[in-house]
């Protein structure tokens, strides 16, 4: 306590050999408030309300990140998003959730509308095959057209007896009205 400028706990306890302070705040808890009530402590200034610029400038990048994420095509996933910008998932949706609800909308409508298009193309490869092998005398199954189509990207026997039953119906629809068409295909879904 004769020491000026008075030490601090951490000193204190450096100086006793231990790493941290709580040894001597566990065994001497009155030594250790009349050294603290000695240091001067140090002045605060009012200066209204705190803003801290760093955080600011952080969630001003994260406002950009966002949007920019809403620019790209294809649509980026959230996961990709919060690992763009280091940051914490939960912390992101709950400053931002008009953006994060934007980008995760954006990417579900996306992955929705790209699941619809390849199934689609799928299906127009099965309608093709079945009517090859029609065209060729064979009886189409669901299991020979899916093993006639090369490195389909489903195997779905289900997805097939669909696109199946759309090709007979046209087919059988071909043979008894002449005046519809033939390439007629209803939206598979």
């Amino acid at each position: 306590f004769n020491e000026q400028p008075v030490p601090s706990v951490e000193e204190v306890a450096r100086r006793l050999g231990y790493a941290t302070a709580k040894p001597l705040i566990s065994r001497f808890p009155e030594l250790v408030v009349q050294l603290r009530a000695c240091r001067p402590q140090p002045r605060r200034v009012e200066r209204g309300p705190r803003v801290c610029k760093r955080i600011y400038r952080a969630s001003e990048q994260v406002r950009l990140k966002l949007t920019e994420a809403l620019r790209e095509f294809p649509p980026p996933s959230c996961a990709q998003v919060v690992r763009s910008i280091s940051g914490h998932r939960t912390r992101i949706r709950e400053t931002f959730p008009e953006l994060w609800r934007a980008v995760h909308d954006r990417y579900v409508e996306y992955t929705r509308e790209a699941r619809r298009v390849k199934r689609e193309v799928f299906a127009g490869e099965v309608h093709r095959t079945f009517l090859e092998l029609h065209r060729q005398g064979i009886y189409p199954t669901a299991r020979l057209v899916l093993g006639a189509i090369p490195e389909p990207p489903y195997r779905s026997l289900e997805l097939v007896a669909q696109a199946m039953r759309r090709a007979r119906q046209e087919i059988s629809s071909s043979r008894t009205s002449p005046s519809v068409s033939s390439s007629f295909t209803a939206p598979f879904g």
